[in-house]
């Protein structure tokens, strides 16, 4: 396998790089999915489909989830958190698992807020990070970037365990107006370019704000190449008790759904 084939899925799920079951997502016993999309994309000529869920598993408790596929293989990610009552969230635990041409691999992080460490495990060694109230996962402070935009925040600054690491991103939002790429056509996007990256790469992310907010496109370029990923399916599942997105009514649903 290339170096760059090996690169396609890490290019889809971080969001250095990308937002985060496919179709047909089965939750445990008593989950109910919040919302799930669906994005095409394509990278090295080879056509690659993913699909992101936010379910709800009962109390505090809700899960992120994630598949993409394509022809040389999958990848599979998600993460479990509680959302608090005053809408901060704390990631409990986050597992990743990449399958390609049979060949599997898998990561994980186990939050234990008591201690302040994160324990990082892959290639079965186990590395502590160390944490502190208001950090996230991989996964959540995806999340936590729309929330912030459905509560109009001016700074877009996360700190998030990743790969044995703690990252620091900055978004900063550059225009709102249309974008049309694609079969995706957004009339009303607010776009987030990521700050302090190499100087050959940029990250543009187009979020939809008639939507709630949804992840609607990210666009990477790095020296020549341009890979971009765009939404073709979303819908959320009313009602939204107890989710930040309560106040989308009924009225919205009709919009919410392509």
């Amino acid at each position: 396998m290339t170096l760059m084939r090996q690169h396609l899925f890490r290019h889809l799920f971080s969001l250095s790089i990308l937002f985060a079951l496919a179709s047909g997502t089965e939750a445990s016993d008593g989950a109910r999915l919040i919302h799930q999309a669906k994005y095409e994309g394509e990278y090295e000529g080879l056509g690659v489909e993913m699909t992101r869920s936010l379910v709800h598993l009962g109390g505090k408790h809700y899960r992120l989830e994630a598949k993409a596929e394509n022809l040389l293989g999958s990848v599979k990610e998600h993460e479990d958190f509680l959302w608090q009552e005053d809408g901060s969230i704390q990631p409990l635990a986050y597992r990743y698992k990449q399958r390609v041409f049979g060949i599997s691999r898998s990561r994980s992080i186990d939050f234990d807020w008591d201690k302040g460490v994160a324990f990082c495990k892959e290639k079965k060694k186990t590395h502590p990070v160390a944490v502190s109230p208001g950090n996230l996962g991989p996964m959540s402070y995806q999340l936590q970037l729309q929330l912030d935009l459905i509560n109009k925040a001016e700074v877009f600054e996360y700190h998030f365990v990743r790969r044995r690491k703690m990252k620091h991103y900055v978004f900063v939002q550059e225009e709102q107006g249309p974008l049309h790429q694609g079969n995706t056509h957004i009339e009303k996007g607010i776009k987030l370019v990521r700050k302090q990256e190499d100087g050959n790469r940029s990250t543009t992310i187009w979020f939809d704000a008639d939507k709630h907010f949804t992840l609607a496109a990210l666009i990477q370029e790095k020296d020549d190449d341009e890979h971009s990923l765009l939404i073709t399916d979303s819908h959320f599942n009313y009602p939204l008790t107890g989710t930040a997105f309560e106040g989308l009514n009924q009225n919205a649903a009709a919009q919410a759904k392509r």
